[in-house]
């Protein structure tokens, strides 16, 4: 059988019982147990429904940030290996095409007109609205 729980008793002023009868009617409890449940918030023995709340999102937040930091990561990864695969691609094309390797003049300016297209791209994916995208 378990242990009866001590008893409390204190006098408030009539102002302070209306507040807790009020919060009390709002919450459907007893005065007693509005008041426990306030003690027990007070002393750090319970948490709120809005404390927890808080946490969650602390924690949502933490893992956005790091799931943030991911998906850069993983885009540099991805322009790397892209610009990498539109070298090759222009490279082999200039080979089959005239059986002559691309000039490093010609190579240039179409990795500049390649990066400058990426970078307009880039732009449009950060800057415009997300419903545009």
């Amino acid at each position: 059988m378990p242990e009866p729980k001590p008893k409390l008793s204190f006098r408030v002023d009539p102002d302070t019982y209306n507040t807790l009868k009020t919060l009390a009617d709002m919450e459907h409890k007893t005065i007693s147990d509005f008041t426990r449940e306030v003690i027990e918030i007070g002393i750090g023995k319970k948490t709120t429904a809005e404390q927890q709340m808080l946490e969650e999102f602390r924690f949502t937040c933490a893992q956005m940030g790091e799931f943030t930091a991911r998906a850069v990561k993983a885009a540099a990864g991805s322009r790397y290996f892209a610009r990498l695969s539109a070298m090759y691609a222009m490279d082999i094309t200039q080979y089959v095409t005239s059986g002559e390797p691309m000039t490093e003049k010609t190579k240039s300016q179409l990795m500049a007109q390649y990066e400058a297209k990426a970078k307009e791209f880039e732009e449009h994916l950060i800057k415009d609205p997300w419903e545009t995208l």
